[in-house]
Formats: C-alpha cells, sequence, structure tokens
C-alpha cells in the first residue's frame, strides 16, 4: 500500500527510487549503465585546451603591460607636438558593444573633427 495525496491506494509503488542497484538509474533522462567507479576507456577531450590558453592569456598580458607605457608615452608626445590639449571621443553602446561616433580633437579654443 501507498499513500497517494494523504489517501491509501494498494496499487504498488511505480516510481522506484532512482538509485537502485538492480535497475539503471536515470539522471535527466540520460541512463546511467555500467560501473561508475572504474575509469573510462576512452574518456571525452576538452573542446578547449585550458592550460594552453591560459599559458596564451598570460603571454598576452604580459606584452601588454610591457608595451603600454611606451605606447602612452608616443601618443602623448605626438599630441602635444600637435598643441592638442583634449580629444573628444563620443561612443554610442555600453559595456562589450557599441560604436566610436565620433573623434574630436581641440587645440586651445580651436576644435576639429578627426
Amino acid at each position: 500500500m501507498t499513500r497517494v495525496f494523504g489517501a491509501v491506494s494498494a496499487a504498488p509503488n511505480t516510481f522506484p527510487h532512482p538509485i537502485s542497484s538492480k535497475r539503471p538509474a536515470f539522471a535527466a533522462g540520460f541512463p546511467i549503465c555500467g560501473d561508475l567507479s572504474r575509469p573510462i576507456a576512452n574518456p571525452p577531450v576538452p573542446a578547449l585546451d585550458f592550460v594552453a590558453w591560459d599559458r596564451q592569456e598570460r603571454e598576452h598580458t604580459s606584452r601588454v603591460d610591457e608595451l603600454l607605457p611606451a605606447n602612452k608615452t608616443t601618443l602623448f608626445d605626438a599630441l602635444a607636438a600637435a598643441n592638442i590639449t583634449i580629444v573628444v571621443v563620443t561612443f554610442d553602446g555600453y559595456g562589450d558593444s557599441g560604436q566610436i561616433e565620433n573623434i574630436e580633437v581641440k587645440a586651445g579654443t580651436r576644435s576639429s573633427p578627426c
């Protein structure tokens, strides 16, 4: 006998426990059959090599950190040589989405688009 919503039923329990040694278990619709305590003979290979990606990311970050000071100096020296005192960049968007709409430079009170 089983209880369903407080009522007693003579029908056997038709929903066996999902983890049973006599039947394969079902996890999200996928049957789990076999001994899961042994390693898989041919394990799936990840589509992305995380170690290689991490190494490349660290190399890139290191190179950017190395180049940034020299690039800033070169840019500001070029702006100073052209007597540019203000650069106004109009950006439309937010986060990773958007585009530069306009770049305007000012030399003192004079303004001109780039």
